[in-house]
């Protein structure tokens, strides 16, 4: 509404003058009031790109047979439920409009690129997107943000080790918003 009044600042407040506890959630939604319309279509488009996310990341680490069977384990048996590791689980908290989903859906996005594949190019593209998908994961809920420094500091540390200087930029760059 303020957008449409020509009010930008007022906008970009997100109609509250301070909100620490999950400052990037309303943001997220007015982009996707923008494009989708007064619907949960962007929420619900990121919450089911993750169990994709979650069978690349079994993949980086397992053999594709073991990695299908726990992704599938995640997606439609609600084993993890009672600890709130299940996508049931996220997709109830999706639901009513909390952060968390989000910000773990983007976590886990922005691990992917920095992990990388065995054998694969570790450059400064895929090192800045991984780390400014957690600066967006962090924006979304700052509870992230352990998590998120103990990745990138382990990431920059085996950067360091091994010569690779752009990736090591990459990192730093891409976490800075």
């Amino acid at each position: 509404r303020q957008l449409a009044a020509g009010d930008i600042a007022g906008a970009l407040e997100g109609s509250e003058p301070v909100f620490y506890f999950t400052p990037g959630l309303r943001y997220l939604r007015a982009a996707e009031h923008l494009i989708f319309g007064e619907s949960y279509l962007g929420y619900l488009s990121l919450v089911l790109l993750f169990p994709f996310l979650v069978y690349r990341l079994f993949r980086r680490f397992l053999p594709g047979d073991w990695s299908l069977a726990l992704a599938f384990i995640f997606i439609a048996i609600p084993v993890g439920a009672m600890f709130g590791t299940s996508f049931v689980h996220y997709a109830q908290l999706a639901a009513r409009g909390f952060a968390d989903p989000a910000a773990y859906i983007l976590f886990i996005a922005g691990m992917l690129p920095i992990i990388g594949q065995p054998g694969g190019h570790r450059n400064f593209l895929s090192a800045f997107f991984g780390a400014l998908v957690l600066a967006l994961a962090i924006w979304m809920k700052p509870i992230v943000a352990p998590a998120a420094a103990v990745l990138l500091g382990g990431a920059g540390i085996g950067a360091l080790y091994l010569g690779q200087w752009p990736r090591l930029i990459g990192l730093s760059v891409g976490i800075v918003p």
